[in-house]
């Protein structure tokens, strides 16, 4: 067997396994019917909001299965589908927060192709950091980031569980990206970067509890009229406490 072929067949291997993953995960969560649902969703691409691409010729619609992609970070296993969040959730999400946007940074944990960092540089954000391991995904965020010119957002090809999160203050938004095994060591790295100034907003909240646990966060709520986003905030002095 040639080289070439070797390849196709580990990639082959590869994509078969994190099928197998995905459908175990959902099989825990619902049984069959939730394995069909995710199923159809994956293999039908389902597009949102097309609207958001046609205004700025970009494109985050179509939603991506992670087995379509070629991920070398060993956390893959743990990831979800790229699906963009609308953008009135984004919007309503943002201000709910009721800050001067100028003086945060936007932190977009598994941002996909970039619709929530376009949201969220538009919005006047400081700067805004998209987070992404899927290199397709990343390829296309910068993409959507040079066709409308967006000058305070970049992307970062990192697995979140690495990343340090910047100096200052700080809102991360997470769009249900990954499972616990990410999650855990992502709120740890939050923990070591924590300040009295940090908002963490959750869509789709499945690991939930693990914020409501961290000793530094507080549960906020959420926007009203959005019940499946939550929101929590640093507790006052919780940068004293986590420097020592």
């Amino acid at each position: 067997m040639s080289s070439a072929s070797d390849a196709e067949h580990a990639e082959h291997v590869r994509m078969i396994g994190l099928l197998l993953h995905k459908a175990v995960g959902a099989w825990r969560d619902g049984g069959l019917r939730e394995v069909w649902q995710r199923a159809a969703g994956y293999l039908r691409g389902q597009a949102i909001d097309r609207a958001f691409d046609a205004n700025r010729g970009t494109d985050t619609s179509e939603d991506v299965p992670l087995w379509k992609l070629h991920i070398a970070w060993p956390n893959a296993k743990f990831g979800t589908r790229y699906q963009a969040a609308e953008e009135r959730e984004i919007k309503a999400s943002v201000r709910f927060l009721d800050e001067d946007l100028t003086q945060f940074t936007f932190v977009d944990l598994g941002c996909g192709k970039g619709r929530t960092l376009l949201v969220a540089a538009e919005m006047g954000f400081k700067q805004a950091i998209g987070v992404e391991f899927a290199p397709e995904l990343v390829a296309i965020a910068r993409a959507n980031l040079e066709k409308t010119g967006t000058q305070n957002a970049r992307v970062v090809e990192s697995d979140a569980a690495d990343f340090e999160f910047p100096p200052g203050k700080l809102v991360v938004f997470l769009y249900n990206p990954f499972g616990e095994p990410v999650m855990r060591p992502v709120i740890a790295n939050l923990a070591r970067a924590a300040r009295d100034d940090l908002y963490v907003v959750y869509q789709m909240p499945k690991c939930a509890a693990l914020f409501d646990q961290a000793g530094f966060l507080e549960n906020i709520g959420g926007p009203p009229g959005f019940g499946k986003i939550r929101v929590w905030r640093s507790r006052q002095g919780a940068a004293a406490t986590n420097s020592g």
